[in-house]
């Protein structure tokens, strides 16, 4: 039988570390998968109950019978995962690595010649043989890992998780899970943090970009007109209340504390949130000025009958598009001799301006 050094010894598979390495680390992968696939799905689903407030509208009764079931699972979960997993050797992601090659060179190299050693003609054949197998091993590349769990997840459970947590990162926020302390005694009056959310969303038009309110320390703050406040109190209703004289709104105005909170900015004022944890920010509305169109020389009229208008357009933010309109200016026709009538009735011409390719707008 043929003597086998190890696989570290063989000077031809020291070139393998980089795909061994890379193999070992996707097996270990797989086998976490398979094995805390379970604990992962729990943990993603209560995240994804927490972070869309569902717990704020449920009886506490429920909400801790949730959190001890919650809780079991998770731990039982965790206890199966650390007694099945089992962490992948060198000898595994070898063989694994030498079966996704043709011929299994790198077996071919661990062994050794055992019979006709002092034959000449033989050891030729063996040299060479040895020769193939070590081209085809320098070919090799790290296995994909299997990270398949169909079969262990038959319902999709790991798939429902996923989602529900992807749902509350777009719709929830992680603020909310601070809140579930509030169900214990006395968690009320704890130090919680921020109980608010609120969000400062300018027009799409100006460009800018939509600032969190809560990582917004106090003071004067420049915002464009038409700019979208959005406000969430959370908790108890009346902790939290608003206070602002930028909307201008009259009427029937919704009560100060309400959870949800939107109103436009339209004027410069004050912003104000009353209450444990709340704030205060100066506005300063930047006005939108409106576009101007200046024409930029004469009208010249082509050999085809065609008109051309040099123009040239501004804003303060940026020019999107435009339009002109061709009419009749009435009021400038000197009625007498054949314009006395009044001429026939003629739709207004509408056409969109060109706007440049590139460039600035």
């Amino acid at each position: 039988m043929a003597n086998r050094p190890s696989a570290g010894q063989d000077p031809v598979l020291r070139k393998l570390r980089l795909p061994l390495a890379l193999t070992r680390l996707g097996m270990l992968a797989e086998r976490v998968m398979r094995c805390f696939w379970p604990l992962f799905s729990i943990v993603m689903a209560t995240l994804a109950v927490l972070m869309l407030g569902l717990h704020d509208l449920m009886p506490v009764e429920a909400v801790w019978a949730g959190a001890v079931i919650a809780g079991l699972g998770a731990l039982a979960a965790f206890g199966w995962g650390i007694r099945t997993l089992r962490l992948p050797g060198r000898t595994e992601a070898l063989a694994r690595l030498d079966a996704s090659l043709p011929g299994r060179p790198i077996q071919a190299l661990l062994d050794r010649q055992a019979i006709g050693l002092k034959d000449a003609a033989s050891e030729q054949v063996w040299r060479a043989h040895q020769a193939r197998m070590a081209e085809r091993a320098s070919r090799a590349r790290a296995v994909r890992p299997d990270l398949r769990l169909a079969e262990r997840d038959p319902f999709a459970i790991r798939y429902v998780a996923i989602l529900a947590f992807a749902v509350a990162l777009l719709f929830g926020s992680i603020l909310r899970v601070g809140s579930v302390a509030d169900m214990t005694p006395g968690g009320a009056q704890a130090d919680l943090g921020p109980t608010w959310e609120g969000w400062a969303e300018p027009p799409r038009h100006t460009g800018r970009p939509t600032i969190y309110l809560a990582d917004l320390g106090e003071g004067r703050v420049e915002l464009p007109e038409g700019t979208r406040i959005t406000l969430r109190f959370y908790g108890e209703v009346g902790a939290l209340m608003l206070a602002e004289t930028v909307s201008g709104r009259v009427g029937e105005v919704p009560p100060a504390t309400d959870p949800v909170q939107d109103f436009t900015i339209t004027q410069s004022g004050e912003v104000r949130i009353e209450g444990t944890g709340g704030r205060a920010w100066d506005i300063a509305m930047l006005p939108d000025a409106a576009p101007q169109v200046e024409v930029m020389g004469p009208a010249e009229a082509g050999a085809m009958g065609e008109l051309t208008l040099p123009f040239a357009a501004r804003d303060d933010y940026a020019v999107e598009m435009g339009r002109a309109e061709i009419a009749l200016d009435l009021a400038a026709i000197e009625r007498r001799m054949g314009l006395a009538p009044a001429p026939e009735p003629r739709e207004a011409i509408e056409v969109p301006l060109p706007m440049p390719i590139s460039g600035d707008r």
